[in-house]
């Protein structure tokens, strides 16, 4: 357990920024609409993040383009705070993942990942999570994660996860169902 909060605290430490963060950000509205308009952050070591955040009563939308050092990142959401409700697509392109995770091997992705649902307690039966990802394009190491295709849904307490891929190094398909229980 130690080695596990070390090994978090440590790449909290490598990329959470330890001196201020300019940020350059044009703010609209009052306390129950709020536009943050071109907001622009550049983090040593990580990249730069443009975007716009708006707030409107209890729902937040975001829409926000990382040029990192890892590769380009989209991130467009929207998320409401009174019914925890959430709808989230996120895309990469050549996203250099040895960046931000210690791997053995090189590992570079471009895909796309979406998620809609409702609660984040994956073990609440109110919780729902409709989720896919799609690798386009992948390498670990020689490895050829192209063609990879995950589709997850979560509805009281039930999963139902199938991935699949169909490229010349990985054939794959296979699905999995079960009920979440907190404590096996």
């Amino acid at each position: 357990e130690d080695r596990k909060l070390d090994a978090v605290r440590d790449l909290v430490k490598q990329y959470v920024p330890v001196k201020p963060v300019p940020l350059n950000v044009k703010v609209e509205g009052n306390l129950q609409d709020m536009h943050f308009d071109d907001i622009q952050a550049n983090i040593d070591g990580i990249g730069r993040l443009d975007g716009a955040v708006r707030m409107q009563g209890d729902d937040i939308s975001a829409n926000v383009h990382g040029m990192l050092a890892g590769g380009d990142a989209i991130v467009d959401g929207k998320y409401n705070m009174d019914t925890e409700t959430y709808d989230v697509v996120a895309s990469l392109k050549d996203f250099n993942v040895n960046k931000y995770v210690d791997l053995p091997e090189k590992t570079r992705l471009t895909g796309v990942v979406k998620a809609k649902g409702k609660g984040f307690d994956v073990y609440s039966p109110q919780t729902t999570i409709a989720a896919t990802a799609d690798v386009r394009k992948g390498r670990y190491g020689k490895v050829d994660l192209s063609s990879i295709k995950a589709d997850v849904q979560l509805r009281k307490q039930m999963l139902d996860m199938n991935v699949s891929c169909d490229n010349a190094q990985l054939v794959t398909d296979f699905n999995l169902k079960g009920r979440l229980k907190k404590g096996v």
